[in-house]
């Protein structure tokens, strides 16, 4: 059962995710070496609006990803090991995300990083 307030945060929630469709967004999920300012994206995937995907790769980190980070996204040093580094990729991974609106799960988490 929902009250007043819930009701308005849905249509609120639900106006929001409309525009974000019409916008055409393209969605990334990345993993990561951890959630620290200094941890980096292992993992990158980009799906365009019609769930086509535009760019998934690996990415070697320039530190070893720590074990508890391997536990939960089971991605393994010896896996990163022949990966292009983040500098080499970011340039092919700017071309899907430039000028276009950007949607992820945990957005704030994924543009930090």
């Amino acid at each position: 059962m929902y009250n007043n307030t819930t009701a308005g945060n849905q249509a609120s929630a639900i106006e929001l995710a409309k525009k974000i469709i019409n916008q055409q967004p393209v969605y990334i999920d990345t993993e990561t070496t951890g959630l620290n300012r200094d941890d980096e994206i292992i993992e990158i995937s980009i799906i365009d609006h019609n769930g086509s995907l535009l760019f998934s790769s690996l990415i070697k980190p320039s530190q070893p990803i720590p074990a508890d980070a391997q536990r939960i996204h089971h991605i393994s040093n010896t896996d990163v090991a022949s990966a292009q580094a983040w500098p080499v990729l970011w340039p092919k991974i700017r071309t899907y995300l430039y000028g276009r609106t950007i949607a992820a799960y945990n957005t704030k988490f994924d543009l930090r990083m």
